[in-house]
């Protein structure tokens, strides 16, 4: 989840272990430690909001670190300049 805005929805972006050439696509490192079963990728170019009652369960958490990376690959997405 990227996003909680306190209503009934969230900003989610899928997790894909389908490589892509994107500058939107940030690779998880240390991956095993989520539980995930393949080399996994946060396609920050395909998000989506969908209502809290769709989530089933949480599969982890990024790093700090991770998550500052993240936060910045947005805040290029999104640069208007």
């Amino acid at each position: 989840m990227l996003y909680d805005a306190g209503d009934q929805d969230v900003l989610v972006a899928r997790i894909t272990s389908q490589q892509q050439n994107s500058k939107s696509d940030f690779k998880i490192p240390d991956w095993r430690k989520y539980g995930l079963l393949d080399e996994s990728y946060i396609r920050l170019g395909k998000l989506a909001t969908i209502e809290k009652n769709f989530i089933v369960r949480k599969l982890g958490a990024l790093e700090m670190n991770d998550i500052m990376k993240v936060k910045s690959l947005m805040s290029n997405m999104f640069d208007l300049q």
